[in-house]
């Protein structure tokens, strides 16, 4: 049985006042996963604003090590 057939058993036994009670916590969830973000909170927190980094990795890495590119 999967987990999807168990929650369906579940609610079947329900009475009509704890389905009205699940459905309202369902819409908040619901409500919750549409507004966050889809990438991680950390996403983004590399970047530099600089979108020739890959051709430039050289010169950027012997700046940065105090040597001339």
């Amino acid at each position: 049985m999967t987990k999807k057939e168990q929650l369906l058993e579940l609610v079947d036994e329900l009475g009509d006042k704890q389905v009205d009670e699940l459905l309202q916590y369902a819409s908040k969830l619901a409500s919750q996963k549409t507004s966050k973000r889809k990438e991680p909170s950390w996403f983004g927190g590399m970047r530099s604003g600089r979108g020739d980094l890959s051709e430039r990795h050289e010169e950027i890495l012997k700046s940065e090590l105090g040597r001339q590119a």
